[in-house]
């Protein structure tokens, strides 16, 4: 497995590449993306499985286990991963815990998030990482946890932790924020945002200083008012052309039958319609496989990603579950061969889980 990349400096320089909020290091890894390990599969009352992004795995998948875990693997849901971290809810819990753990030095830490006394007793609706605003690299001591309350109101909960110590404090997001009952799936990030997908059709942001969610324009041509089926979307990034250009960030959208993909404009807030597939059926026809001579009611989701590629679960009209790779630049279409599919079985959603390309190391 290919090691993250080290950005080595000695103790005065390292100032000054963290000045600044990061800039340096935010460029860095701006033109390097996080390297794709593997996924964490989420497969309902079922123990949480760690599966490597290429097969056969080039990697001891056992080093991902998260048997380590107080009360046990199987207590946990994996809700979401950001450089090398996992963040994880308690299940079946009337006001569930939460836990970041990193898989390879198997530690974890448990985080007691306090509400404002109006919110007492709101358990916690949806919880995401992110990095500190010291440009620092993100690690057991040096994380941020924004997480909603069910039932609160247009608001945040925001536990960050540092070499300095650590706190939680309550934040009034505007109303444009996630409605209590409309949870988003995250999609991945792009340039240091986090973007979710709903199943409405939509895509959010999350702006990292201010906490509030804002509307993706995506110009998609699919029909918003299908009721029928449940829109997801992924985040791909692709290979960097050369040294100096940042490597291409997509957007894949999923709803019934249509494919859409939607590229980054580097540097601003626009995305652009690239690619589509109207019918992912009439594609597949081409494919070396029996499964194109059976005409399918197909509903696609997109479940997880890799570098220049997304992987499609669709469900035929028998609740027959095949599986797809998409390739981001072509769009070529590839059937996943039958012999793999037990790594999927009971599979409804995956976190990806990544390793940061560059790290400020102290010489």
């Amino acid at each position: 497995m290919p090691r993250p990349r080290s950005l080595h400096t000695c103790r005065r320089w390292r100032g000054i590449v963290a000045a600044d909020g990061g800039a340096v290091l935010r460029l860095a890894r701006s033109l390097h993306p996080p390297f794709v390990v593997g996924h964490y599969h989420h497969r309902g009352s079922s123990p949480i499985m760690f599966v490597p992004s290429s097969l056969p795995a080039p990697i001891d998948c056992r080093r991902f286990s998260l048997d380590f875990l107080p009360l046990g693997a199987s207590s946990w849901d994996v809700i979401d991963c950001h450089g090398g971290l996992v963040l994880l809810l308690e299940r079946g819990c009337p006001l569930p815990k939460l836990l970041v753990c990193n898989p390879l030095t198997r530690r974890h830490r448990g985080m007691r998030y306090k509400p404002p006394t109006e919110h007492a007793g709101c358990a916690v609706a949806d919880a995401f990482l992110l990095d500190n605003d010291d440009g620092g690299n993100i690690s057991m001591l040096n994380f941020t946890v924004v997480y909603r309350l069910k039932n609160s109101g247009p608001g945040a909960c925001v536990f960050a932790t540092s070499s300095g110590g650590h706190g939680v404090r309550f934040v009034c997001a505007s109303a444009n924020d996630l409605d209590a009952d409309c949870r988003g799936q995250v999609a991945g990030r792009v340039d240091g945002c986090l973007y979710l997908g709903l199943t409405t059709g939509s895509m959010i942001v999350l702006d990292k200083a201010t906490l509030n969610f804002s509307q993706v324009d995506l110009p998609s041509r699919v029909d918003p008012s299908k009721k029928d089926y449940h829109a997801s979307f992924r985040i791909v990034h692709g290979v960097c052309p050369d040294s100096s250009s940042p490597p291409m960030a997509r957007i894949v959208h999923a709803n019934g039958e249509e494919i859409e993909v939607f590229r980054w404009v580097h540097g601003t807030a626009e995305w652009v319609l690239e690619h589509s597939i109207p019918r992912l059926s009439e594609v597949a026809r081409g494919l070396p496989s029996y499964l194109a001579e059976r005409p399918f009611h197909w509903a696609v989701k997109v479940i997880a990603d890799g570098v220049g590629f997304a992987v499609l679960s669709v469900l035929d009209f028998s609740k027959r579950k095949w599986l797809f790779t998409v390739d981001v630049d072509t769009m070529e279409v590839q059937f996943i061969p039958e012999s793999t599919y037990h790594l999927y079985r009971g599979t409804r959603a995956t976190s990806t889980y990544t390793l940061p390309e560059f790290k400020i190391m102290l010489a």
